[in-house]
């Protein structure tokens, strides 16, 4: 799903990633929340700033650059260990200037990418 939104220098291009097993309530809750910023946004009178796209990882290798990048919470026991083709992406957008972050069990996805080594996690 891409909410199309003014694309402005100012516009943030964030990926929601929908990986095996992800808590799909969380990436629509995000996306909604996002969409509300949007609204809120405009009621005060700024143009929408921020397209959010849900990205499957088959079309990881599609998918265009990103501001951010948020893995939301999963439902299963899984720690993401296998998902080495998403650890290689995620690796790989972050070293291009990408923004990376989680919710809940989402940072052992950030973990096992790499790109938490040396850095303080809670």
């Amino acid at each position: 799903m891409t909410i199309t939104v003014p694309n402005t220098p100012s516009t943030a291009h964030i990926a929601l990633i929908a990986y095996e097993g992800v808590q799909m309530s969380a990436v629509l809750g995000i996306g909604d929340l996002l969409d509300m910023a949007n609204r809120l946004a405009a009621i005060a009178g700024d143009p929408a700033r921020i397209a959010h796209s849900t990205l499957r990882v088959a079309d990881l290798d599609r998918a265009p650059s990103f501001d951010a990048i948020v893995l939301p919470p999963n439902l299963t026991q899984s720690r993401g260990g296998a998902d080495h083709a998403l650890h290689g992406w995620l690796a790989g957008r972050h070293a291009a200037g990408a923004t990376l972050c989680s919710a809940c069990a989402g940072a052992f996805w950030l973990g096992n990418a790499g790109v938490l080594d040396g850095r303080p996690v809670t």
